[in-house]
């Protein structure tokens, strides 16, 4: 599906507990299969996650205290249902 879209990322790279050249390795894998352009970038580095869990503080944005998938939340004893 084209949606129009030049560029792509992936804002996993903020987390301090993923790695960047992985999912940037992935991104520039993607890039050869669908049109748009992968961004490869890392936003941890410069206190980029510390930044976000201030802005979003500063703007009343909601965090959800894991990473979104079944096994983190089961982990973490998170009831999805």
């Amino acid at each position: 599906m084209d949606l129009g879209f030049d560029y792509f990322g992936s804002a996993l790279t903020i987390s301090p507990h993923k790695n960047s050249q992985t999912i940037n390795s992935i991104g520039i894998d993607v890039q050869k299969i669908y049109t748009p352009h992968y961004l490869p970038n890392d936003f941890k580095k410069n206190q980029g996650y510390k930044r976000s869990v201030e802005m979003c503080e500063e703007y009343d944005i909601y965090r959800q205290c894991y990473c979104g998938c079944v096994y983190a939340a089961q982990a973490q004893n998170i009831d999805l249902v």
